[in-house]
């Protein structure tokens, strides 16, 4: 057994110190000390790539949304929408496939990131 802060000195050692997450599960941690085997590594790359499928993703999001709410005001203000409810339902299914995307692609690598397919935006 060895401390969370002997762990950390081993991983600061290592020469890919800058690049690995310690995963430490709670169900391993008695007395504050960890079991070298209740360690798992995951490389910081595969966050990176999810950030930044999430910042894509939120980005695309941003770039629709207008839309929505012009379609919402223009209902409320009694005017005839620029878009039909068919057009309406198809950036809505294209809304939720984002907000999907992340739990549907979960990507650990820059080559997966790469080969993503996003959804298609609605005409």
């Amino acid at each position: 057994m060895s401390s969370f802060g002997e762990i950390l000195s081993e991983f600061k050692k290592s020469e890919e110190a800058e690049n690995i997450v310690a995963i430490i599960e709670d169900n391993d941690l008695q007395n504050g000390m960890i079991a070298w085997k209740s360690v798992r590594i995951r490389y910081k790359a595969a966050t990176d790539c999810q950030e930044k499928l999430r910042s894509v993703r939120d980005d695309l999001i941003n770039a629709i949304y207008w839309r929505v709410e012009r379609n919402q005001t223009q209902i409320a203000g009694g005017f005839t929408p620029n878009d039909d409810n068919t057009k309406m339902l198809a950036i809505y299914a294209y809304l939720q496939a984002l907000r999907d995307f992340p739990a549907t692609n979960p990507i650990t690598t820059q080559v997966q990131y790469d080969a993503l397919v996003w959804p298609t935006i609605p005409t």
